[in-house]
């Protein structure tokens, strides 16, 4: 089976496959629910963009502001 992509895939479109892969493995709703909403906010983050571009530089920056500014934009 090919598994090259025939053409670009974009986050929002990966997420939702991903989280149909987990949810096929039986991981727990709570991770399951957990998982997506948390890819949902990088895709608010980081703005829809093809998955090849995405950066080892962003994922970390976005954990960055998860650990350092996401609770400091709740009480906003």
């Amino acid at each position: 089976m090919n598994h090259s992509p025939s053409g670009s895939l974009f986050l929002c479109k990966a997420i939702p496959g991903f989280i149909n892969y987990k949810t096929a493995e039986g991981l727990a709703l709570h991770t399951i629910d957990s998982h997506a909403r948390l890819l949902n906010m990088w895709l608010e983050h980081i703005e829809d963009q093809e998955i090849g571009k995405i950066t080892a530089r962003d994922v970390v920056a976005y954990l960055s502001w998860l650990r350092n500014d996401f609770h400091s934009t709740l009480l906003l």
